[in-house]
C-alpha cells in the first residue's frame, strides 16, 4: 500500500512531467522537424505550458482548438454549438490561412476562403505553420 502523505503536490507534479517528457521525446525525436504528426504536434508539451509567457497564447490557443477537432465525430457534435465561436487562422507560407480540420493522418486543412467552415485547399503540418490567431 502505498503511503499518499509522503508525496506533496509538486514532487508528484514533477514526477508526471519528467515521465511525460520521457514518453513525449520517445516519439519526438526532432520537434523541429518538417513533418510532425497533429497528435505529437498536440502531445509535446513545450515550454509554454509549464512556463507560459504572453507570446505563447497564439500557440496555446492554436492547440486548444485543435485538440477539439481531433476529437472523435460524436464529441465534435455534442460541443460543436459551443465551438464556433473559436476559430483558427494561421500563415503558411506567408499567407493567411483558415484552419478547417485537423486529419488523422497528421495534417491540418488550410482554406483560403476564410468565410467557409468546412473543406480545405490545402494541407500542411503544424509545425510549419506562424501565427496563430482566432483574427484572419
Amino acid at each position: 500500500m502505498i503511503n499518499y502523505q509522503n508525496f506533496s503536490k509538486i514532487k508528484i507534479t514533477q514526477r508526471l512531467k519528467a515521465a511525460y517528457l520521457k514518453r513525449a521525446s520517445a516519439r519526438i525525436k526532432d520537434i523541429n522537424s518538417k513533418s510532425i504528426h497533429i497528435d505529437d504536434w498536440l502531445d509535446y508539451p513545450g515550454k509554454e505550458f509549464y512556463t507560459p509567457q504572453p507570446q505563447d497564447n497564439d500557440k496555446l490557443y492554436a492547440k486548444f482548438v485543435l485538440d477539439y477537432m481531433r476529437m472523435p465525430a460524436y464529441k465534435i457534435s455534442g460541443y460543436e454549438r459551443f465551438m464556433k465561436q473559436f476559430n483558427l487562422y494561421c500563415t503558411f507560407n506567408n499567407e493567411r490561412y483558415r484552419v478547417t480540420m485537423a486529419s488523422r493522418l497528421g495534417t491540418i486543412g488550410l482554406r483560403k476562403d476564410f468565410n467557409t467552415e468546412h473543406g480545405y485547399d490545402i494541407c500542411a503540418y503544424p509545425n510549419e505553420c506562424t501565427n496563430w490567431s482566432n483574427k484572419p
